[in-house]
């Protein structure tokens, strides 16, 4: 008899542990709920910048502008592209042969193609390309 009541005790102070140690746990919500757990800290409410600082020094935009005009043409002009007027259109592609460069297809429009072309290279012209980079740029006329 002493027996089976050190057994029933034994089982009721187990079954006690068990359910003191998962009261101690918190529970994890079900993947179907939707409210958030209120055990969750929110930070803080710390304002936010309508707008973030620029990092770059002042006119550096335009400094690597001028590096590209200066030092590569192509580069420069490929930033320019697509572009497109009434006489011609211009875009741009990247090739690897012989040596990585950007190349330029532009696509006259009227039957004036000669006109069309000068209006092309009066707009190289107005960008601040000179001659000898714009005979060395690789184009293709359509």
């Amino acid at each position: 008899m002493n027996k089976k009541i050190i057994i029933l005790l034994f089982g009721v102070v187990l079954v006690l542990i068990i359910i003191l140690v998962s009261l101690s746990f918190p529970r994890s919500q079900s993947s179907k709920s939707t409210t958030p757990s209120s055990s969750i800290v929110k930070a803080s409410a710390t304002p936010i910048p309508t707008f973030l600082p620029d990092t770059q020094p002042t006119g550096a935009a335009q400094d690597e502008k001028k590096f590209q005009l200066q030092n590569s043409p192509d580069v420069f002009l490929s930033n320019q592209t697509p572009y497109s007027t009434k006489s011609f259109s211009v875009t741009s592609d990247f090739k690897t042969q012989p040596t990585g460069h950007f190349y330029f297809i532009v696509t006259l429009k009227s039957k004036d193609s000669a006109q069309d072309k000068i209006s092309f290279l009066n707009w190289l012209k107005s960008l601040g390309l000179s001659d000898n980079q714009i005979n060395a740029l690789d184009v293709t006329y359509n």
